[in-house]
């Protein structure tokens, strides 16, 4: 009996890679986003609640400023000339301003099992704060960069655990964030002492990469030698992680 098929296969055909085709690929791609953005606009305007409870990239309201932040940066692909770029870019940061409520970065202390900010609602509101351009009226910088640098040292300090290295809730989200800002850094560096407490944050990197590594070869260890004693079909991986009781490829 074969395996059940986990996957759907590719039902799109390939683009003909000539100029033409690919500039009305670009101009349909272009509509297609912005009528989702009316969307979501809609849905805004009608008052859906904010700050609910689920406040976190993955499932709350920081997760559309999330999206409107990266269609901020976007802006000059989408946009057909300079005028209509600049009304994009201010409606973008507008709607981003409208999702990311001012107690966002202001929960209780980091919980070792939620540090990412894709599921953890601190993480996710120091996270977009750094990322927006609040100015001198509104100054998240400092402390969240300092609350940035206290979850990277809890995310190294911590005891090795099953299901702490998942994208969801462990480190392996909280270091894609930490790129993430990497990338960005440039829009928002307002002076050199801000720059060298990123830097101070950045280079934690290489460290929390190490040990996130070093957890699944030792998980990859523990499966191998349980595989050997239990009939299984699931193979074992040089890099594993256990997430919900399981063995999984996560991080």
């Amino acid at each position: 009996m074969s395996d059940p098929i986990s996957y759907f296969h590719k039902v799109f055909d390939p683009v003909p890679l000539d100029a033409e085709t690919l500039q009305r690929t670009h101009r349909d791609l272009c509509k297609w986003i912005k009528q989702a953005v009316d969307l979501i606009d809609t849905r805004e305007s009608q008052g859906m609640p904010l700050n609910s409870p689920r406040d976190n990239i993955y499932s709350g309201d920081l997760g559309i400023a999330l999206m409107y932040l990266r269609l901020q940066q976007q802006a000059t692909c989408l946009a057909q000339d300079v005028r209509e770029e600049a009304e994009l870019r201010a409606k973008f940061t507008s709607s981003a301003l409208n999702n990311i409520h001012a107690d966002s970065s202001l929960h209780p202390a980091f919980n070792e099992s939620m540090l990412s900010p894709i599921g953890s609602p601190k993480t996710a509101g120091t996270f977009l704060n750094l990322l927006m351009d609040w100015g001198e009226d509104f100054p998240f910088h400092s402390s969240g960069m300092h609350a940035l640098r206290d979850a990277m040292s809890t995310a190294i300090q911590m005891e090795p655990a099953p299901g702490q290295d998942d994208v969801m809730y462990g480190r392996a989200g909280l270091l894609w964030a930490i790129q993430y800002l990497r990338g960005s850094r440039k829009r928002f560096i307002a002076d050199d002492t801000e720059s060298l407490t990123l830097n101070g944050i950045f280079v934690l990197s290489p460290s929390l990469v190490g040990l996130i590594v070093d957890a699944g070869r030792q998980t990859a260890m523990e499966y191998a030698a349980q595989r050997s004693s239990v009939s299984t079909t699931v193979p074992s991986l040089p890099l594993m992680w256990k997430l919900n009781g399981e063995h999984s490829l996560g991080a």
